[in-house]
């Protein structure tokens, strides 16, 4: 995924994980999923980028859940197999 300016059609910042495909508005934060064990989370308020990690790969068919601001993140892989955890995200 690639941000841009509308304005000047300029690129203003790249996801680590190009393969997004679910994103969660949190406090303020805009929070990107994809593939893998990592997230990116944009600051509205601040502009600025960090990068989140969890404690295993989500699965590309899991479906991220965001629920009164908190997001859950479920079906990740632990060793190789799928997970029965669910992850609670805070930050």
């Amino acid at each position: 995924m690639e941000i841009k300016n509308v304005n000047s059609g300029s690129s203003i910042a790249y996801l680590s994980n190009p393969g997004a495909y679910q994103s969660f508005l949190k406090d303020g934060k805009i929070v990107f999923f994809a593939t893998g064990n990592t997230f990116d989370i944009y600051d509205i308020t601040t502009d600025t980028w960090l990068i989140g990690v969890l404690p295993a790969d989500i699965n590309g068919s899991s479906v991220n859940l965001g629920v009164n601001n908190t997001i859950y993140v479920p079906g990740c892989n632990v060793n190789g197999g799928l997970s029965n955890q669910v992850w609670k995200l805070e930050f």
